[in-house]
């Protein structure tokens, strides 16, 4: 449906979308934790605008300029100088640019975060006062990954049986990365490389048992 503003002129549904998700952010300076839960209650929010319910889900509401004044640019690689994407305010629209030589998978993972900049840009100065740039880019990957792999339709694929975590990444159409990161966040895998019994204990001298130990009397 598409609505009118106080010149007439045809607005886009997909702004009524944004105005939604824009107001679940409070506008005050952020803790990093707090930006977290709104990033997630965003990602979930975002799912109930658009009735999504399965993984792997699309991202035409993000590519069909039904947001307004939000354009998404596949851009070669070597105006990216080496980023997967960036985005940029110009002539009154954002402009998402997408690294084209990424995979597909990664692709939609930066989309998604580029989109998180683009949300959250209306009150930044105030919202991420108290954060680093660092922060901000993390905050991004985790309303993409809330966006892309949410923890409850992850676990009803582990729980279903589905835990190899290559065919999760192929469901939910994330990059291998991705999905192994998300999954050891939700502690479905060990975070700690797998190391063998003996390196939890500390070897120890044969004085431990005395210098002139022998082997035990029978």
């Amino acid at each position: 449906m598409t609505t009118t503003n106080t010149k007439n002129e045809p607005t886009p549904p997909g702004v009524g979308l944004l105005a939604k998700l824009r107001r679940t952010m409070p506008i005050r300076p952020l803790a990093y934790y707090e930006h977290l839960i709104i990033a997630e209650r965003q990602a979930t929010q975002l799912h109930g605008l658009l009735g999504q319910q399965e993984p792997g889900v699309s991202l035409d509401w993000l590519t069909d300029g039904s947001l307004g004044n939000i354009d998404v640019v596949v851009t070669a690689r070597w105006r990216m100088d080496s980023l997967s994407g960036m985005t940029s305010w110009r002539d009154g629209r954002w402009i998402i640019g997408i690294n084209k030589s990424q995979p597909h998978p990664r692709r939609r993972f930066t989309l998604c975060h580029e989109f998180k900049h683009v949300l959250d840009a209306h009150r930044d100065k105030i919202t991420y006062s108290k954060l680093t740039p660092d922060q901000r880019e993390r905050i991004a990957d985790y309303f993409a990954a809330c966006y892309l792999m949410p923890k409850m339709w992850l676990r009803r694929a582990w729980t279903s049986g589905l835990q190899d975590p290559e065919a999760l990444a192929g469901l939910f159409k994330v990059s291998l990365p991705a999905m192994e990161k998300r999954l050891k966040y939700l502690q479905y895998l060990d975070d700690q490389p797998d190391r063998p019994t003996t390196s939890y204990f500390r070897r120890q001298h044969d004085s431990f048992l005395g210098q002139d130990a022998g082997p035990a009397a029978a």
